[in-house]
């Protein structure tokens, strides 16, 4: 008895974990899964509209970022973040999972203004880089040519912030998320952090495994965003493609910039925070650009779910059936030893 128990018991851990959070996605197009411990290869395919279930970890050794998934028939991968968003949630609009969203300030430097400028809003780059840098044990590289690359990916099913302080980074696992007008809220639980610097005003923030709310108030191309009850912004976002993104990485290298590739952010009004330089065409505009993924094909997706998991209310996932299992065989093994120790009382009587 006490090996069944223990038994159950690993079962209980290992795929309690697998529906970490009861977070569970829509897939939104055939993909394979990679497998969990291999760089390529497949461990299974999921179709369009299956439900598959957050396993617990976030990779950042992609570019489109992978979310560990586990489906109905226990099979375990990673899967792209663009392939998957959050069941029983409305998909957030392409124009916000399809940009990359960078601190605004960073838009002066294609202006031509002075790299040390930017010791104005991360301090860091003078105040900490040269003594952190000390311990690398080799000649350092100046820290311009780390700084300046700092972006949040906004997913459907994650918020992931690249490059924080050199190659610091941040994962967010999306419990849920709502919309009201120009506002989304995420509930977002943190996943995992690098903290190379403790004087990171954003990494400081968080602790893994603790729940925040993050509310984004969305002003054209520019995002506000707030860390749970906060009256003041942490960041001001601007939404870009990546060539505006490459180019502020050009800027700190010294490269040349083809500034007629250049889409300038505006707010609602059409006004900007930092104008270009004279000379430099406006006419074109982030609204003009036609984003890969269709919000259609994620609508599609999400009622095809919906009415796959009414036709299935009646069954349940293989990893919460195996906790019920768990939990009916612990009962029955404390009813077992209950009885067994009441037997000898009931003997006397």
């Amino acid at each position: 008895m006490k090996r069944i128990i223990l038994l159950v018991l690993v079962f209980v851990a290992f795929y309690g974990n697998a529906v970490c959070e009861d977070i569970a996605y829509v897939v939104t197009q055939e993909t394979k899964l990679r497998p969990p411990d291999r760089l390529d290869g497949s461990a299974g395919t999921v179709k369009k509209g299956d439900i598959v279930y957050f396993n617990g970890k976030i990779t950042s050794l992609r570019e489109a970022k992978e979310v560990l998934v586990m489906n109905k028939k226990g099979q375990e991968g990673w899967i792209n973040s663009l392939n998957i968003f959050l069941k029983d949630s409305k998909p957030l609009p392409n124009s916000i999972i399809n940009r990359l969203w960078i601190p605004h300030y960073y838009q002066q430097f294609l202006q031509g203004i002075k790299k040390e400028e930017m010791f104005n809003y991360e301090p860091l780059w003078r105040d900490e880089y040269d003594e952190h840098t000390q311990t690398w044990n080799y000649e350092p590289d100046p820290w311009w040519r780390f700084a300046g690359m700092t972006n949040f990916l906004i997913r459907d099913s994650i918020v992931y912030v690249n490059d924080l302080y050199v190659t610091d980074f941040i994962a967010f696992a999306t419990t849920n998320q709502k919309q009201d007008n120009n506002i989304i809220t995420l509930f977002i639980l943190c996943n995992y952090k690098t903290d190379f610097t403790p004087q990171n005003h954003f990494l400081k923030r968080f602790n893994v495994g603790d729940k925040y709310k993050l509310t984004l108030k969305i002003d054209g191309d520019y995002i506000d965003v707030f860390i749970d009850d906060d009256i003041k912004a942490i960041y001001t976002l601007v939404g870009v493609d990546e060539y505006f993104q490459r180019s502020i990485n050009n800027y700190f290298f010294g490269e040349k910039i083809d500034m007629s590739k250049i889409i300038w952010p505006r707010r609602a009004d059409g006004s900007m925070d930092y104008p270009p330089p004279a000379g430099v065409d406006l006419s074109r505009t982030y609204d003009e650009i036609i984003f890969d993924n269709e919000i259609a094909d994620y609508i599609d997706s999400h009622e095809s779910a919906i009415a796959q998991d009414n036709a299935e209310n009646n069954s349940l996932p293989l990893p919460l059936l195996f906790v019920i299992i768990g939990g009916v065989v612990i009962a029955a093994g404390v009813a077992v030893v209950v009885l067994r120790k009441k037997k000898p009382f009931l003997n006397q009587s």
